[in-house]
């Protein structure tokens, strides 16, 4: 028996540009146009390209401006020069799904992205991630015994604007 766990149908975007910059007075991230059809208060997104490897990593958004990003989490300061590229990250909730023996599913996208599906004992703390690499136009498989009480369904973009995107988790007994 199949039950559905999680499905996703969202345009992930991105944004690249080297004219980037970091602030630490309110943890911003600085771009004309960096705010515009990106990212959404609330949503997360992962850095790559910064010079500073603290800047390298997944950010929550808190307030979205057409040039502006105000994030949860610290900011290193660094200024414009690097390419730097911003791609959007689809992070599902964690489901139960400890009556379940394995984990089914596939992504379909039109831009290549990476499928993972994240493990959690205690809905808190992520114990295991199996990842799956999708290329834009080849739907990927997802197969995975479950090793957790709770599992949840994340996509990160890779680098180009998504003109359709659709994924699903499934619990298998």
């Amino acid at each position: 028996m199949i039950e559905v766990v999680q499905s996703l149908s969202h345009l992930l975007k991105s944004f690249s540009s080297s004219a980037v910059t970091f602030a630490t007075a309110d943890n911003s991230i600085n771009a004309t146009g960096i705010g515009t059809g990106t990212v959404e208060a609330g949503e997360k997104f992962t850095i790559s390209g910064a010079s500073e490897p603290g800047n390298n990593r997944t950010f929550t958004a808190v307030t979205v401006a057409d040039d502006k990003i105000v994030v949860a989490e610290t900011v290193t300061a660094e200024s414009a020069g690097a390419a730097v590229v911003l791609n959007e990250e689809y992070v599902g909730s964690f489901k139960d799904v400890s009556h379940f023996t394995d984990l089914v599913g596939s992504i379909a996208a039109s831009q290549a992205c990476t499928g993972f599906v994240d493990f959690s004992n205690d809905k808190e703390n992520v114990d295991y991630t199996a990842s799956t690499n999708v290329t834009g136009g080849t739907p990927a498989k997802i197969s995975e015994g479950v090793v957790g009480y709770f599992a949840r369904l994340r996509v990160r973009n890779g680098g180009t604007n998504q003109t359709s995107l659709r994924a699903n988790l499934n619990g298998k007994r």
